[in-house]
């Protein structure tokens, strides 16, 4: 006999709300027992509650009165919640197996660090008996429908990584005022008190300058992705031009900043097999032969220069990049690479969500210390 499934914990108490509702047990206007009541009802901790009615608020089917309570919408129809509602109905309350789980949203990034963070981030879930359900996107508007899946779900809570540029969706601004749990991976919201986890970006690209510094290096490019691709890169950027200006050398030109398309990091790009240089790395370095060493924004663009740099017999081309690397053969390997720790910024990441969903923790922000490998 195949055994039923079983809902996460807010989202058996978000059940039992939406059912009263579409069986007119609760009437549009009337109030709804307060928080506190229904986390005796369900077994669970107050913010476990809490966070159920709160993500019914957001999505316009409960409202709340300030020092009243909370009450039905008006236009809570039934239509609307079976619309909201993705999961049949079950009978709540008499099972205590929950499956606990968090959704993980992250754009393509370069799949080391990837992978490492994940890892992190799985391991620590795992070991407090959490699933992990996992989006990958590409732009804000997958992003936004990957979130309302997981809402849909619905999981217990959301981390989103390094998501693209300085926008925020209306609704995740939306859910942090709610106070979903929800923690961010090296992107914050500077006017809201948000869980984040982040690595000196800045400083990351000053220990990358010093190092081609203190090897007397005069001749530098630059591979980047844009400014705005994320805040990391524009950190990163920022803090390798002051750091040559500090060491007493002229900020590298426009002309030596080679700036290409985020796409590079796409499926079409990262697991297409044969690695792909894009032409305009070797026009770079045909441009400019007589750099001495090349700065780069991750491990893939590292992979890439260093494989159009073997192929035009520059092999004592000083490459410096950040993460991790993993190099095939015939390829110039990189000289160092700045270490961002992405396995411990997914267990910080994972204790920061279970502290926003099991204790109430107030928001937090964790910043995580580079450092420069020298290989």
């Amino acid at each position: 006999m195949k055994s039923k499934p079983v809902l996460p914990l807010y989202a058996q108490i978000r059940q039992y709300i939406v059912e009263q509702i579409i069986e007119g047990a609760w009437q549009p206007h009337q109030q709804i027992p307060p928080e506190r009541e229904l986390a005796e009802q369900f077994s669970v901790s107050r913010i476990t509650a809490k966070n159920a009615v709160l993500q019914l608020v957001n999505e316009g089917i409960l409202y709340r009165h300030r020092g009243r309570g909370t009450f039905v919408s008006s236009h809570s129809s039934e239509l609307t919640i079976q619309r909201a509602t993705r999961v049949k109905p079950t009978e709540l309350g008499k099972s205590r197996k929950f499956v606990k789980l968090i959704g993980f949203v992250i754009p393509w990034v370069e799949r080391q660090y990837a992978t490492y963070l994940l890892g992190g981030l799985e391991s620590f879930l795992s070991q407090r008996g959490y699933h992990l359900v996992f989006r990958r996107i590409s732009s804000p508007e997958e992003e936004r429908a990957a979130v309302q899946s997981l809402l849909e779900l619905p999981v217990d809570g959301i981390v989103i990584a390094t998501s693209r540029g300085e926008y925020f969706d209306d609704g995740l601004v939306q859910l942090v005022i709610n106070r979903f749990p929800l923690v961010f991976i090296e992107k914050t919201m500077r006017d809201l008190k948000v869980n984040g986890v982040f690595c000196d970006t800045e400083k990351a690209g000053k220990l990358m300058a010093g190092y081609l510094i203190e090897k007397a290096v005069k001749e530098i490019g630059l591979i980047s992705y844009p400014a705005s691709f994320s805040s990391g890169v524009k950190e990163r950027r920022y803090g390798f031009q002051s750091e040559l200006l500090r060491g007493g050398m002229a900020p590298l030109s426009d002309e030596r900043i080679l700036t290409l398309p985020g796409e590079l990091l796409g499926v079409a790009g990262q697991m297409g097999g044969i690695m792909k240089v894009p032409e305009a790395i070797y026009d770079f370095l045909d441009k400019y032969p007589e750099l001495q060493a090349i700065a780069v924004a991750d491990a893939w663009l590292g992979r890439l220069v260093g494989q159009a740099c073997y192929e035009r017999g520059l092999k004592e081309m000083i490459i410096v990049g950040f993460d991790e690397p993993s190099y095939p053969p015939n390829i110039v390997g990189p000289a160092a690479y700045i270490d961002q720790s992405p396995f411990r910024m997914g267990q910080t990441a994972a204790e920061l969500i279970i502290g926003a969903i099991e204790g109430g923790m107030s928001e937090k922000q964790v910043m995580i210390e580079p450092r420069l490998v020298e290989l």
